[in-house]
């Protein structure tokens, strides 16, 4: 899929009826950029929600079975730099997306927890 500004290509890579995924990016403002594996090894689920400049909001249940939003930076999109900017809760984190111009998001847990808005702090990159 390509970004809601343009921007990226992200794959999400799934390995034959397996629920996990890889996760690719390539940068579309750049004639010959490559494709970026930002995700190598399928061991869990990474759904790409949208972007906010450089960095991607992913849901995932990696370290987390019932799913956290993060943040990856693509500049620094190793492990050790990703930012949980969702926990994972007593309920089931279903679902997220960017509203409105991409400066909230929106979660929604399962059980009996309304969806709710969520308000980035004032640096949307370092949410």
């Amino acid at each position: 899929m390509v970004s809601d500004d343009g921007h990226y290509l992200i794959i999400e890579a799934h390995h034959g009826d397996e629920v996990q995924n890889t996760l690719l990016v390539q940068d579309l403002t750049s004639g010959s950029a490559p494709i970026t594996t930002l995700i190598a090894k399928p061991t869990a689920v990474y759904h790409y929600i949208g972007n906010i400049g450089s960095t991607l909001y992913v849901l995932t249940d990696d370290g987390a079975p019932r799913c956290r939003l993060i943040g990856i930076d693509l500049a620094h999109f190793d492990r050790e730099h990703w930012r949980t900017l969702v926990s994972e809760g007593r309920d089931t984190l279903v679902a997220a997306s960017l509203v409105g111009d991409s400066s909230s998001r929106s979660t929604c847990r399962t059980h009996t927890a309304p969806c709710c808005a969520i308000r980035p702090r004032a640096s949307c990159s370092a949410a």
